[in-house]
């Protein structure tokens, strides 16, 4: 898939808690952990995109190095829908799942990236995977993992009135996926709608006087303020007015991951 060989050589950094291997070609690069939730990164850095060459005088004595600036050529990055056929036939062939409603794809005149969730047996894991193209149009990077999910039995858990009670005991605390703030934007979008639009401040011209233009600038030799002795923290205070079930990620001590149940609380 990537097109790398070789054999895997341990990484000069590879400890016994951490294991790490690597098989590099040239500025190609295939690494991976032997810990944790497994994770592995291939890297393509195509040096030829910012090569430098000696560009010699005109009376043959000096050469000076030539560095060109680098042009943008969106005509050789893949469309948003390419992209999302890459995506989706890549994971296929490594065996990671992947849909095209779940991915989340960025493309400018420089570039590509794309991310989606690592998903096991329809559990959204709560890691990401991540692939790059370069402004050339090849795929430069593409990071994912390798671990399964393991049931360690059912728990009685509390519930969300007793776990507000316990925020401030600082016991644990988890992560939700990323696909849950997505779904929580759209949420907030459809209710943003349906309260209706917030006027926007009128722009100001650019040949036109502003307020903050009109204020005297201080000196930019003036000394840093010195801040008072003792600061009281501000106390700011929340009422936590609903909740929402979900599986979130917690890293034990030994450097384990877990998916455990838990509660988003909400304070709007």
């Amino acid at each position: 898939i990537f097109q790398v060989s070789g054999s895997p050589v341990q990484d000069q950094w590879s400890t016994p808690e951490y294991p790490s291997y690597s098989i590099t070609n040239g500025n190609t690069n295939l690494n991976t952990y032997y810990s944790g939730v497994g994770n592995w990164y291939y890297s393509n850095w195509n040096d030829r995109l910012y090569a430098c060459e000696e560009v010699i005088s005109e009376d043959g004595e000096a050469t000076t190095p030539g560095c060109p600036e680098p042009k943008p050529t969106p005509e050789l990055i893949p469309t948003t829908t390419e992209l999302t056929n890459i995506v989706l036939s890549m994971s296929s062939q490594i065996g990671i799942t992947a849909d095209a409603a779940s991915l989340t794809i960025y493309r400018d005149d420089w570039g590509a990236y794309a991310s989606w969730p690592y998903v096991i047996n329809g559990i959204d894991t709560g890691m990401q995977n991540y692939a790059n193209w370069s402004s050339d149009g090849s795929l430069s990077y593409f990071s994912s993992y390798n671990f399964e999910l393991i049931s360690r039995g059912s728990f009685d858990t509390v519930s969300p009135r007793v776990a507000v009670s316990r925020i401030s005991e600082g016991r644990w605390y988890g992560s939700p996926p990323e696909s849950f703030y997505r779904d929580q934007q759209v949420v907030s979008n459809g209710l943003a709608r349906s309260e209706g639009a917030v006027p926007a401040e009128e722009p100001v011209a650019a040949n036109e006087s502003s307020p903050a233009e009109d204020l005297p600038v201080e000196p930019e030799d003036q000394p840093m303020p010195v801040p008072a002795e003792s600061q009281e923290p501000e106390i700011v205070r929340l009422t936590i007015t609903s909740s929402e079930a979900t599986m979130l990620s917690v890293w034990d001590a030994q450097g384990n991951y877990w998916l455990v149940p838990g509660y988003v609380l909400f304070n709007y």
